[in-house]
C-alpha cells in the first residue's frame, strides 16, 4: 500500500510538470530515481520522463522507499556543507541541524531507510570521519572513535555494518558500537586496474553477494582527453570469492554505480564516445545509463546529468 501511495504521488508529480505520457497503469513500473544536474538534484525515473529539479544540493542519494532523499547542501553564503533530507511527497526539506560544524557530505541511507551515514570533518582532529545520524536528526555520533582519514562510506547489505577505507585498507565496523570488525587490503578489493582514491563510490546488491564501485583508470582513448590521464570505470567485486571484473570498456568513462531493484540491473553516469563526435574537448555531456549484468544491454534515461541513485524496493 506504501508503494502504491508513494508510486502514484510521484506519478502525479511528474504528470503535472508536463513529463508524463504513458497510461496510468505505467505507475507500476516506475522505479524513482535521483540524480544532479548542474546544481540542483533532479527526481525522474527509469521509464525516462522528464524530470524535475526538488532540491539545490549535491551527492543526492534517495531512500530504499523511494520516500525521501538525503544530500548535501549548502549555506546562503556556500561556505559550508550541511546533510538535509527531502521528503518527496510533500516538498519539504530538513536540514539535519543536530550534525555539528559545517562540513559534512555524502549521506548513504542504511537499508531499513532510517540512518543516514556520511562524511564528516572532525575539527579537533583536523580529519575525516564517519559520522551517522537518523533521518529526522536525532542520535548523531561519529563512528569508528580511532579511526580517521577514511573515505567512501557505505554500508552492508544487512546494515550491521558500515564500511570505509583509507587509501590502503577497507575497514568493516560494527554500526551498533563502532568497533572495527574486519580489516582488508583495499587493493584486494579493487584488483589492479583501479586506482585507489577517496571518490571511490560502492553499492551493495541487496542480498549483499556483488558490489558495484567505480575508480578511476589509465586512459588508453583517443576520444576523451583530461587532464590528469585518467578515465573512469565500473567494476564488480563479489565478497564470497574475492573476484573482481571489469564491466564497462573504452567507449564510456563511467562513474556512480547504484543498482536497481531488478536483478542485475543499475544505474551509472557516464561520457559516451558515440555521443562526443565532433564535440570538443571538455565540453562532452554526461549521460544518465541504465544496464544490466545480464546481458551488458544499455539505455540512456537522461542527458546532461551524474551522480543517480534509484529507489530499490
Amino acid at each position: 500500500m506504501r508503494r502504491g501511495i508513494l508510486y502514484g504521488a510521484l506519478f502525479a508529480l511528474l504528470f503535472a510538470c508536463g513529463g508524463a505520457s504513458a497510461a496510468a497503469e505505467d505507475v507500476e513500473h516506475l522505479r524513482p530515481i535521483v540524480f544532479q544536474r548542474d546544481d540542483g538534484i533532479c527526481l525522474g525515473d527509469t521509464l525516462g520522463w522528464e524530470p524535475k529539479t526538488v532540491a539545490s544540493g549535491y551527492d543526492a542519494e534517495i531512500s530504499p522507499d523511494g520516500a525521501s532523499v538525503a544530500f548535501t547542501a549548502s549555506d546562503d553564503k556556500g561556505d559550508g556543507r550541511y546533510i538535509a533530507v527531502l521528503d518527496i511527497p510533500s516538498g519539504s526539506v530538513t536540514r539535519l541541524t543536530s550534525v555539528p560544524g559545517d562540513n559534512s557530505y555524502g549521506p548513504r541511507w542504511s537499508p531499513d531507510g532510517e540512518v543516514l551515514l556520511f562524511n564528516h570533518w572532525d575539527e579537533k582532529q583536523d580529519d575525516w570521519r564517519f559520522a551517522v545520524v537518523s533521518k529526522n536528526g536525532k542520535g548523531f555520533r561519529v563512528l569508528a572513535p580511532k579511526l580517521y582519514g577514511i573515505y567512501s562510506p557505505f554500508w552492508s547489505a544487512d546494515g550491521t555494518s558500515v564500511y570505509g577505507h583509507d587509501l590502503e585498507t577497507l575497514y568493516r565496523i560494527a554500526a551498533d558500537t563502532g568497533k572495527v570488525m574486519e580489516r582488508k587490503k583495499l587493493t584486494d578489493v579493487l584488483g589492479s586496474e583501479a586506482d585507489p582514491s577517496s571518490a571511490v563510490h560502492f553499492s551493495v546488491s541487496s542480498d549483499g553477494t556483488q558490489w558495484l564501485f567505480d575508480a578511476t583508470v589509465a586512459n588508453r582513448t583517443t576520444w576523451l582527453q583530461t587532464e590528469d590521464g585518467s578515465f573512469g570505470a565500473l567494476f564488480l567485486y563479489r565478497p564470497g570469492d574475492g573476484t573482481v571484473r571489469r564491466l564497462t570498456d573504452d567507449t564510456v568513462s563511467a562513474s556512480h554505480p547504484s543498482w536497481l531493484p531488478e536483478r542485475g540491473g543499475y544505474l551509472f553516469a557516464g561520457i559516451m564516445e558515440e555521443r562526443s563526435k565532433n564535440i570538443a574537448p571538455g565540453m562532452q555531456t554526461s549521460f544518465i545509463i541504465q544496464r544490466s549484468l545480464e546481458d551488458d544491454g544499455q539505455s540512456v534515461l537522461f542527458e546532461n546529468g551524474s551522480w543517480p541513485s534509484a529507489a530499490v524496493r
